[in-house]
Formats: C-alpha cells, structure tokens, sequence
C-alpha cells in the first residue's frame, strides 16, 4: 500500500472513531432524562425547623423519596433529581413549617413564586414542569380567625387528624392535600375566602380509593390469584376459587345470569369514582357558593346588552332608509327641474 493509501485509511478510521464516540455521547444523553429542581426560601421572618414538611409524589400516585437539602441556617430548602410530571407538597406550610420568631406580629399566609407579589399567594402543592423558586409569604396579625381542613372519604371517615390555622379576616390561603396511601383527593390544593364567621371557614378534601386493578380467575379446582395495585403497591393475594371449592369461583356476570357484559370487580358509588384525569390542581370553594341569583343576575345583564344592541342598529337601519328617501325625492325634484328647463 503506497503512501496516499495508508493516509487515505487512517483519516477513514478517525472519522468512524468520532462518529462511534457521538453515538455513544447521544446514547447516554438519551439514557439520562433531564430533571428538575426546586427550592423554598424561608424569607427575612422565620426559618425552615427541617425537611419533614416536603413530599413528593409521581405520575402514578406513589409516594417516591426525594433528595432533599436545608441551609444550616434554616434558610432555604432544595429538592433535586424531580421527575417531569411528578408533584410536590410542602405540608403544613401554615403550620409547623415555619417558625417563626417568639412573639413575632407576622403570621405565615402560604408560599409565592420568586419575584411575584407578597400578596400572590400560590398553590404548595405543584406539578413540576420547569426549576422553580418558591418564597414563604408572610402576613401581618389583624382580626385574625381560624380555619380548618379536614381530610376525608366520600363517606365522611377522616382519613388523616383535621388541621387549624389562622389568618386574617379577607385572606384567601391556599391549603394543600395530604398523602394518604390508597387514596387520591378531589384537588391538590383548595382555596377560600375567610369569613368573619369561623364555622364557613371550612376547607375538605374529599378522597377516593385510588383506581384498582385485577386479573380474572381460572377455574377447574385450580388455585386462583387476584393482583390488585393500591396506591402503587402491587398485592397478590389467593382468590376465591381454590381446590376447596371443587371448582371455579363464580365471576360477576355468572352471578347475575348473564353473557357477554364485562361487570366492574370493584362496586363504587358514583359519588367515590375519581376523575378521569386525577386530582384537579386547584379548586376555589368560593365558585360553589356563588348563589343562583347572581348567575341570573348575569344573563339578566347579558340580554339587556343584546337588546340595547338590537334597538341601536334598529334605529340606524330607520335612519338610512330616511336618508335614503329624502336622496331619493331630491333626485326626482331636481331630474322634473331639469325636464322643465328643456
């Protein structure tokens, strides 16, 4: 091999060796998913007692742990490595999240985004989608009054020990949910206005059994097994139809005599079926107690609208039919006039 071709072969093999090397640099950016980062700042009037008060769950509704950091000073909180999707509470955020200075005049009224208003107050329990920076918003003590949240099933079974905090008079405070295992609530966050009267001053997190899912069973005196996944858990337990019972264990549509129709395993009233889409994000209680009369009030309003509409165009429709009559006679007065002249 003369000289060119030797030269001709080795930048042949540099090239396939840097197109290997991308391939295997795309390949581990592929394998490595960018994730997200978040970070809670105390503020200038209390600081963080710990890290207890975060939790995160993922796009399934499990409870995952999370790589979380505090300032030695208390000052600040950063959680790491977030998946795309999944959620984040900081719990108790009103409550034991932040304490505050002895005797202090400030009371906490929730978190805000970095650079928003004192007074934009924001959800503490979010969808990550982006790195965030979230601030304790902090209120100054007025007609302060109490507020409650209760969280329970559809039947009204507390399923975690209710919670008071307080604020004042006109605040809106945005509560968050808290995780119970099994269960997903109706919204992620609530929010209300406080009343004056401590007993509307009420927030309830309804929650329904998380969606569960199961296998038929086989018959012919085989012993059968059910999975049901609760809250992310995946169960096996023995089913009904073992070699005890000399056959198989009757399904539903056997039970009720008929074919051909699938019959849920799981009976549930309508009220405890969870939405389709999970949890809503945020939902303002306030909007339920809007009274019927103001809706009417509102299409009251809207018809009076269309009818001032309706009678202006009427009279601008009269106005050029006028107009056009008078042009109309003045050409005729003027053509006679003319004719005369002739």
């Amino acid at each position: 091999m003369n000289r060119r071709g030797r030269l001709f072969t080795g930048l042949l093999a540099f090239c396939l060796l840097v197109q290997l090397c991308s391939l295997h640099s795309f390949a581990a950016e592929v394998e490595e998913p960018y994730t997200y980062q978040i970070t809670f700042y105390a503020g200038n009037q209390g600081v963080f007692p710990g890290t207890g008060q975060i939790q995160v769950v993922d796009a399934q509704n499990r409870r995952v742990p999370a790589q979380v950091t505090m300032r030695s000073d208390g000052s600040a909180i950063t959680v790491e490595n977030l998946e795309p999707g999944s959620t984040v509470t900081f719990d108790d955020i009103q409550g034991s999240g932040v304490k505050l200075e002895e005797n202090s005049q400030y009371y906490v009224r929730g978190l805000r985004k970095g650079g928003y208003d004192n007074d934009t107050v924001t959800s503490p329990a979010f969808r990550v989608e982006q790195d965030q920076d979230y601030v304790v918003a902090y209120g100054i003590r007025g007609e302060m009054v109490s507020y409650v949240i209760h969280y329970q099933d559809a039947a009204g079974n507390a399923l975690a020990p209710s919670r008071t905090y307080y604020g004042n008079v006109g605040d809106r405070p945005v509560v968050a949910f808290v995780y119970v295992e099994g269960y997903e609530p109706q919204a992620y966050n609530l929010t209300k206005t406080l009343s004056k009267n401590e007993t509307e001053n009420v927030f309830t997190f309804v929650y329904t059994p998380v969606p569960v899912e199961s296998s038929g069973a086989t018959g012919g005196g085989e012993t059968t097994e059910e999975t049901i996944v609760q809250g992310g858990v995946t169960v096996v337990e023995p089913g009904a139809g073992g070699a005890g019972d000399g056959g198989a264990a009757a399904t539903p549509d056997e039970e009720d005599g008929e074919e051909g129709e699938d019959t849920p395993l799981v009976d549930m009233q309508e009220e405890e079926v969870p939405l389709a889409d999970g949890p809503q994000d945020l939902i303002d209680l306030d909007d339920d107690e809007v009274p019927l009369a103001y809706r009417i009030g509102n299409l009251e309003e809207g018809a009076t609208n269309m009818l001032g509409a309706v009678v202006v165009g009427a009279s601008a429709l009269a106005a050029l039919i006028v107009m056009t009559v008078i042009l109309v006679k003045r050409r005729r007065k003027e053509a006679a006039a003319e004719k005369q002249e002739r």
